[in-house]
């Protein structure tokens, strides 16, 4: 976690000390490996610590703090970007970081990790994602440019299931993870939770700015719907869990709510509003909120404890990719035309 952290400061240094687009680029990516193992190893100290019965309401408030986060970054974001002052939505975390020395043998601790595994599922996802990322836009999808990474990435993850199942050491990924029926299920739900929930906070600030000709700090207040129920729904659904010891009612509620949110906010025109727009966001909220914290149980609950820390590490790394891999997808399906701000305003409407 130490690690994590030093990583994702010199990542938010680099990006607000760059000069141009590569080291923004570079800035970034060092941000994503320090961020990533920040998100798995606090579900991973979750679990160390707390028992299985009693993770429910903690597991709420870990999604609390997701949640509020995502609710007020796009506000304290489009402000900072409003008055050209981006740079310190890198800097602040700064001021934030203050780490200790862990105790322990450095070497043993860097003879644990499972290398190849982690060169594996870490090439193989760039190349994904670079192939995502230039579809459709630098390039077309049929392109040798876009298939070649894809198809390097979709070769590099089967390898990596090979090597993990037949001759790593510490595997990254145990077998036993992708051969448990009800594992696989929370894994599954995990990863497209995500997709709906990127398209949500792509589409609605834009439609605010578009529509309702929001500016960005008004568009971001707009979207408390969502951010400011999903928060407390997760609280709510693991107390249940907790005190009723079942997982799979909030998940189904949860479920049923998200899509019937998400189906009546396709009905939203340029002259519905905010009240009704907001009342489909509280919906749609609700369901994600009740679905987020509940995913984590049928993960964990039929696996013996030392899988604990791979699975969770699978479950972490699925919300991740897929929520990225989200973002592209709605990113490369723009609204309207006629709903678009001006050309000159979409890169202050991106921030």
């Amino acid at each position: 976690m130490l690690a994590s952290l030093a990583i994702f400061a010199v990542g938010g240094a680099l990006s607000g000390a760059s000069t141009g687009s590569a080291t923004l680029f570079a800035g970034r990516t060092v941000q994503g490996l320090g961020g990533g193992g920040v998100l798995t190893l606090s579900s991973i100290i979750l679990s160390d610590i707390v028992a299985l019965h009693e993770r429910g309401l903690y597991n709420g408030i870990l999604g609390l703090a997701w949640s509020a986060a995502s609710g007020v970054g796009p506000v304290i974001g489009g402000s900072f970007a409003q008055d050209e002052h981006w740079r310190w939505l890198f800097l602040l975390v700064l001021f934030c970081v203050k780490l200790p020395t862990p105790p322990g043998s450095m070497r043993l601790k860097l003879e644990q990790i499972d290398w190849i595994g982690n060169a594996l599922v870490m090439g193989s996802t760039i190349a994904i994602v670079i192939g995502m990322t230039w579809g459709g836009i630098e390039h077309a999808w049929t392109s040798a440019q876009v298939l070649v990474p894809l198809i390097v990435g979709g070769v590099g993850l089967v390898l990596f299931l090979l090597y993990e199942a037949l001759w790593a050491r510490n595997p990254l990924v145990p077998v036993s993870l992708i051969l448990n029926r009800t594992s696989i299920s929370g894994f599954i739900q995990t990863g497209l939770l995500s997709i709906p929930l990127t398209g949500l906070m792509h589409y609605l600030p834009v439609y605010y700015q578009a529509c309702m000709l929001a500016s960005p700090i008004r568009a971001g207040t707009l979207v408390f719907g969502v951010a400011f129920t999903v928060a407390p729904t997760t609280i709510v659904a693991g107390a249940l869990i907790t005190a009723t010891k079942r997982y799979r009612p909030p998940i189904w509620f949860g479920w049923a709510l998200l899509l019937a949110g998400q189906g009546l906010l396709t009905t939203l025109t340029a002259t519905s509003s905010k009240a009704t727009s907001i009342g489909f966001q509280i919906l749609t909220g609700v369901g994600i909120g009740a679905v987020y914290s509940s995913t984590y149980f049928p993960v964990l609950v039929s696996l013996p404890v030392e899988q604990n820390a791979p699975a969770l590490a699978l479950y972490v790394f699925l919300r991740s990719f897929c929520t990225d891999m989200g973002r592209r997808h709605w990113r490369d399906r723009p609204a309207e035309p006629a709903l678009l701000p001006p050309p000159r305003e979409i890169p202050r409407s991106a921030a």
